[in-house]
């Protein structure tokens, strides 16, 4: 896990994780992605969505972070990994 940006702001934070990941899977041609959360059930359903919505991949899956990881990341955590 790295830090590519730092937002002050939930809405800012999203708008620029989606933007900067569909920028990404259209780069890398990536064929699944996954979203994992902490904590944030609806969030993450919303982020697969808006992937499905606004990139060729159809294959989303959503997953949770669990407590050894939520540990290393945070509470309220939203993540996106794709392949």
């Amino acid at each position: 896990l790295h830090v590519d940006e730092k937002c002050l702001g939930k809405k800012l934070a999203y708008k620029t994780l989606k933007n900067k990941f569909v920028k990404m899977i259209n780069e890398r041609k990536c064929e699944r992605c996954y979203v994992a959360s902490c904590a944030l059930d609806e969030d993450a359903e919303a982020l697969k969505n808006y992937i499905i919505e606004n990139t060729h991949i159809k294959d989303v899956k959503v997953t949770y972070i669990d407590k050894v990881m939520s540990c290393c990341c945070g509470p309220k955590t939203l993540a996106i990994f794709c392949r």
